[in-house]
């Protein structure tokens, strides 16, 4: 009878983990794996204040602003440009002054 309830224990432990790794993943990603995006009101963003992911190198952008076709757009910036926040590969202190 020990053996059992360790056997459940364990058995509800793994399926508890499971089911919380799984929520992060999904809440991580965010449609990110497939593409899609989730949206309450139709629209994905209405404007490019509402697509910031934090990410100093990347131009951030909303296509088709306000549309249920809207979507963000995270285009990596590649050039080297002195006082835009980013140091890209390739860049150096002598062509990009954010390169440290």
């Amino acid at each position: 009878m020990e053996a059992y309830k360790a056997h459940s224990f364990l058995t509800v432990t793994a399926l508890l983990i499971f089911a919380v790794s799984i929520g992060f993943l999904v809440s991580q990603f965010q449609g990110g794996l497939t593409g899609a995006v989730v949206t309450v009101d139709g629209a994905a963003c209405s404007a490019n204040t509402e697509c910031n992911d934090y990410l100093a190198c990347t131009v951030d952008s909303c296509k088709n602003a306000g549309l249920t076709n809207s979507f963000c757009s995270y285009a990596p910036i590649e050039s080297c440009v002195s006082a835009d926040g980013c140091c890209p590969a390739g860049c150096t202190t002598v062509t990009d002054s954010d390169c440290n």
